[in-house]
């Protein structure tokens, strides 16, 4: 059966979900007059009737959300020196306000922590003290539903930080649940009215309060680092508390958020955790891992074999897998998440570029040391507003994220988000809003658009409230720039996260649509010359959807596409 308009726009801002398109009555009615007692059926019928008698017609697409969806959605979080400002900064993040507030939106959020511990076995330390890592299992996969106002061994940074964002100690899960959850429009954290500075109206803080009381773990775990373990072990069963976390048939969003490489050790092998270390002196290209300080040195040493000793300073080049590596391969991971539902979407936020992708692997001298074991990895990235946030190279958490990272029309970024760019860490949730409802199509428009004297489409597009969204809307968008509409033109899915449309149309001052002829054969359907439309959500598009607005597209039409009125 032929579907009413045979159209599926999107328009995704940030962590913003896709959109379906309706045909309305109203302005339609200027043309062709519809009786609103007629079905949904009857209307199409009536309406394709009438416009084969018709040069001319206004054909109306109204942008709306699903009524109901759901997600699971694990953050995996580095708590290893140096990561307060980077929990900060995802915590802060104001894509949150829309996926833990919309009463639509069924979500689960939990949170683990990277620290797995380092002992061989239960019970059996190290004869030299590791410090943060004097554990077997660390965290253990566990779901983190402590405020961090009552977490111990805060540094003062994380100190400030929690309390910038969590307000009261009260702020996490009252059910029992060591995981945020929202359902049926019902949270199991308590609620906390506030007034929204910008609209004035009251709206309900508690989940984000709550997540950013839980977020905040702090830069005191073990500088171990093995998120990769950390997530296996959150989703393996293994830990009862976790057990109602994932749903069947419900999506599952995973987001590592880490300034180091993954050092997960096989259960055999972790043995090279003792924090004892040798004097490692003479140049050797097959340097025993006790030459190095535990952390990411040694895990960079257990993982690499590169041209030059890694027990000198200096700069790394030609840095190969070694093929004895005492770390858990990567195969087993993938093979796991895979297995875990086939509504799975994986992203990361990891020090970018990546090893053997453009990253400097620099050995330094820690100050105040003179042997292998002081040396220290020089960071491979820095924020150009903070040159104190910084990220350690690495190799596995790229290759562990390319099977779900990699450059698809459907996907926005062929490569994880940089942990050194805060204001990209938005990025890390697009590809969650973007498989909410499972896109699958270009936006093909099933007419032809009327055209002015110079050439310009006759549209009327811009932002409607969702409870009025066959309303015109009061500021019309205007046409994007010709370098940005040739860029949607000739991108595989005519869709703003591309990274040819970025680039091009970034420097768009506000909100603005194309309409173009499709360059590839996406829109073949719709015949020859088929056209379809681009949307560049501005600065203000993020706050316009949280605050319960969707896009309007209205234009003058030439023609019906034969798709809608087939049977007719």
């Amino acid at each position: 059966m032929t579907r009413w308009l045979g159209l599926n726009l999107r328009c995704v801002v940030s962590a913003l979900v896709a959109i379906s398109t309706a045909c309305v009555a109203p302005p339609v009615e200027e043309f062709c007059p519809i009786p609103d007692t007629l079905t949904a059926e009857q209307k199409r019928a009536a309406l394709c009737a009438c416009m084969a008698q018709s040069q001319h017609h206004q054909m109306d697409a109204v942008l709306s959300l699903p009524r109901q969806y759901a997600v699971d959605v694990l953050l995996v979080v580095g708590n290893t020196p140096g990561m307060v400002e980077k929990q900060r900064a995802l915590a802060k993040l104001s894509e949150w306000e829309w996926l833990l507030n919309d009463p639509r939106l069924d979500i689960h959020v939990a949170i683990v922590s990277t620290d797995v511990g380092s002992w061989v076995a239960a019970g059996q330390p190290f004869a030299t003290p590791a410090g943060a890592c004097d554990s077997f299992a660390g965290d253990d996969g566990a779901m983190q539903a402590l405020s961090c106002l009552d977490r111990v061994g805060l540094s003062p940074a994380a100190q400030a930080a929690c309390a910038e964002r969590c307000p009261d100690r009260r702020f996490v899960p009252q059910d029992g649940r060591r995981f945020l959850v929202r359902e049926a429009g019902r949270s199991n954290v308590p609620v906390a009215m506030e007034t929204d500075p910008r609209t004035g109206q009251r709206v309900d803080r508690g989940m984000q309060h709550a997540l950013g009381c839980m977020l905040m773990l702090g830069d005191s775990g073990c500088t171990i680092s093995s998120p990769l373990e950390a997530a296996k072990r959150a989703l393996d069963g293994h830990r009862p508390e976790n057990s109602d976390f994932m749903r069947p048939g419900v999506p599952l969003h995973i987001l590592f958020l880490t300034d180091r490489d993954d050092c997960s050790m096989q259960p055999s092998q972790r043995g090279e955790n003792d924090p004892a270390t040798l004097r490692c002196d003479a140049p050797d290209l097959n340097a025993p891992l006790r030459c190095f300080q535990t952390g990411p040195y040694r895990c960079l040493a257990a993982d690499v074999q590169c041209e030059q000793p890694l027990n000198q300073t200096g700069d790394k080049t030609l840095c190969r897998t070694r093929s004895d590596s005492p770390l858990v391969p990567l195969r087993r991971y993938i093979d796991f998440f895979s297995r875990l539902t086939p509504q799975l979407s994986i992203r990361g936020i990891v020090p970018m570029p990546a090893t053997g992708q453009g990253a400097r692997v620099t050995a330094t001298q820690r100050a105040g040391t003179f042997d292998s074991a002081g040396l220290m990895l020089d960071p491979a990235c820095r924020s150009g507003a903070d040159p104190q946030l910084a990220g350690l190279p690495q190799r596995r958490m790229s290759e562990f994220l390319a099977p779900w990272s990699h450059a698809r029309w459907d996907l926005p970024d062929p490569l994880p988000t940089n942990a050194c760019a805060p204001e990209q860490y938005w990025r890390g949730l697009l590809d969650l809003a973007i498989r909410l409802d499972g896109f699958t199509r270009s936006p093909c428009l099933p007419w032809r658009t009327q055209r002015d004297a110079q050439g310009q489409p006759r549209c009327w597009v811009g932002y409607v409230p969702w409870e009025q969204s066959y309303s015109l809307p009061d500021e019309p968008w205007p046409l994007c720039s010709a370098a940005c509409c040739h860029a949607f033109a000739q991108s595989g899915s005519g869709q703003f996260w591309e990274p040819t449309v970025r680039v091009a149309c970034e420097p768009e001052p506000e909100s603005c649509y194309c309409i173009d002829k499709a360059a590839n054969q996406d829109c073949f359907l719709y015949g020859e010359g088929a056209e379809r439309i681009g949307l560049w959500p501005g600065p203000e598009a993020r706050y316009r959807y949280r605050t319960g607005y969707g896009v309007s597209v209205r234009c003058a039409a030439n023609a019906f596409a034969a798709e809608v009125c087939q049977g007719t």
